[in-house]
């Protein structure tokens, strides 16, 4: 069976962005036929940019097939080319 999981981040919070990211990873060690994908909006954009302190966490879950989307509106809204 495979599963598809889509989680969502609203929040620029150290302790929810590492939440979700921990849950993802876990996700994605205990099922094989998984598709994952985490869409972030409002600030919950800030901790996907390059420059974040979750960088490299990402770029990891990226090379597992993990997708992760940011909301056009918020980036429009920051000023940035989506």
């Amino acid at each position: 069976m495979k599963y598809r999981v889509v989680f969502h981040l609203d929040e620029d919070d150290d302790m929810r962005v590492s939440l979700a990211l921990n849950n993802i990873r876990n996700l994605i060690a205990d099922l094989v036929d998984v598709e994952v994908e985490l869409v972030a909006y409002a600030s919950g954009v800030n901790p996907l940019r390059r420059n974040s302190g979750y960088s490299d966490t990402i770029k990891m879950l990226m090379d597992r097939g993990v997708k992760f989307a940011a909301c056009s509106n918020t980036l429009k809204g920051d000023g940035h080319r989506s």
